[in-house]
């Protein structure tokens, strides 16, 4: 690669310079100048070593600092996944508690619920089947939805039998008919109440005053047209 003019120059002055300083030494006592050339030699080695060793310092020193941030970096990491594991373990534990207190409430609510309906009370009478529910010139019953199920077959057919057989002059709880609802009405309410959470309130109610109506509609004589046998 050609030079310019300027590098040029300053490589002749370079040139002459050393040249100058090298007959110098040449022309001057032999002790002096040896032992000066000798200490600027050891000086500069001295020197380069120093700068060497700095270097090595230097990348010990940014290797250590790299191993630090990459200690620091897991730590923080650990961390962060720690924080992030407790954060949904609470998380859990409040929605379990939550579960839990629902649960809780809903059992108390079902018990009392059980409790305050389990036996007839005394000012709550139950009262004939109405027209709606029981067409008596045709023997036709109309039961609720819940007492539609297939559980409850059996029973209806036995009962819608024992309704429409009823004797013309059949009245009171002594006749055998009513025996037969009866015991039929009681079973029918034990399999009735092993359902009790699986209906609204409003509808386990109605189910269970139909069968005690029925227990009730058996207890007096078959009408014809909607008038009593005598």
């Amino acid at each position: 690669m050609k030079k310019s003019p300027r590098q040029f120059v300053v490589c002749v002055f370079a040139s002459t310079l050393f040249v100058s300083t090298i007959a110098g030494l040449s022309t001057a006592k032999a002790a002096k100048p040896t032992s000066s050339f000798a200490e600027m030699i050891t000086a500069y080695v001295a020197a380069q070593a120093e700068l060497n060793d700095s270097g090595s310092r230097s990348v010990t020193a940014i290797a250590n600092a790299k191993e630090t941030n990459a200690r620091t970096l897991g730590i923080l990491g650990k961390n962060r996944t720690l924080s992030l594991d407790n954060s949904l373990k609470t998380a859990d534990i409040f929605y379990q508690k939550r579960q839990l207190n629902e649960n809780y409430t809903e059992l108390k609510r079902s018990k009392k619920f059980l409790r305050e309906n389990s036996t007839p009370r005394p000012s709550s009478s139950p009262q004939r089947l109405a027209n709606y529910q029981f067409q008596q010139d045709q023997g036709k019953l109309h039961w609720p939805y819940i007492l539609q199920e297939e559980p409850f077959f059996d029973f209806r057919v036995q009962l819608e039998s024992l309704l429409a057989k009823r004797k013309l002059n059949s009245v009171g709880t002594t006749d055998g008919t009513f025996q037969k609802v009866k015991k039929l009405a009681e079973e029918m309410h034990v399999v009735l109440r092993s359902k009790i959470h699986e209906f609204p309130p409003s509808d386990y109610m109605e189910s269970r005053k139909f069968i005690e109506s029925l227990v009730v509609e058996s207890r007096f004589s078959k009408q014809i047209k909607g008038i009593a046998a005598n």
